[in-house]
């Protein structure tokens, strides 16, 4: 499927996987989120999902707007101007944004992982245990959820 722009892309993911719901049991695009603001059976601003969004990631990865423009081959406002939402990136400008985060496109709209990049090492790390281990690893998740 060939997307063009952002905002048919993320239309396209939240009718996708609507159906599916989230840690409370409610569909995913009317679950609240605390760093978004999702009013009853009102459709999501997704400027403002992904402005947050990368802007939440990119302070996490320690790196300025500026530098982060610079290093994606943009001027030095580009990442400026879609944190402040004066404009979307293009498809190509958000697979770019992806690979100077670290992360794959999924991960960037996996709202509800606070730190995307250490789940997926962790999940890596996961995949090589012996079955045995995650039973264990299990429970301890479980604990410390506060979960029987």
């Amino acid at each position: 499927m060939l997307f063009y722009g952002i905002i048919p892309f993320l239309k396209w993911y939240r009718n996708t996987f609507s159906t599916f719901t989230g840690a409370y049991g409610m569909p995913l695009s009317y679950r609240i989120l605390h760093e978004v603001k999702i009013v009853q059976n009102r459709d999501v601003v997704y400027e403002e999902v992904f402005a947050l969004r990368l802007s939440k990631l990119r302070n996490m990865k320690g790196i300025s707007a500026r530098d982060m423009s610079l290093s994606i081959g943009q001027n030095p406002n580009y990442i400026n101007h879609i944190e402040n939402g004066k404009s979307l990136p293009s498809l190509t400008g958000f697979f770019y944004i992806c690979e100077s985060l670290g992360i794959p496109p999924s991960e960037f709209f996996a709202l509800d992982s606070s730190d995307p990049t250490a789940l997926r090492g962790l999940t890596e790390k996961l995949k090589k245990l012996p079955p045995e281990y995650l039973c264990h690893i299990e429970a301890i998740v479980d604990g410390l959820n506060g979960q029987r």
